[in-house]
């Protein structure tokens, strides 16, 4: 995962990395290519620059641009290539998100204390 140079958001790091995740999947280079195949904003993907990565950057942009990457490959790209970059951006937006809005100690308690109800039977086999 890219460091970033500056403090920034938590996520910002993996929206990086999920950027170069995408590009490589897309098979784009540059973010250049990646705006001109996909239409992407060319200002919010720079932001997303590895050796650069703006921190004032708002979590919400990256989630609608992860989102037209995944509506445009949908329309643009064919067979299974489509496949691989519809299921990257998938991945790359769920990875995006648990990074901006982690479950709480809290959370993860109720969710352990819940999967031992739900799954008891299990146990006993």
């Amino acid at each position: 995962m890219t460091e970033c140079a500056s403090p920034g958001p938590a996520w910002l790091p993996v929206a990086v990395s999920e950027t170069q995740a995408m590009m490589k999947c897309w098979g784009c280079k540059t973010l250049s290519s990646l705006h001109k195949d996909s239409g992407a904003s060319y200002a919010t993907l720079r932001k997303l620059d590895p050796q650069a990565p703006d921190p004032t950057l708002q979590v919400e942009t990256v989630l609608k641009l992860f989102t037209r990457l995944y509506q445009v490959a949908n329309l643009l790209l064919e067979g299974e290539q489509r496949e691989q970059v519809m299921a990257q951006a998938t991945r790359s937006l769920m990875a995006i998100s648990d990074a901006a809005a982690p479950l709480s100690e809290a959370d993860l308690k109720r969710i352990d204390a819940r999967r031992a109800i739900r799954y008891k039977h299990r146990q006993r086999h």
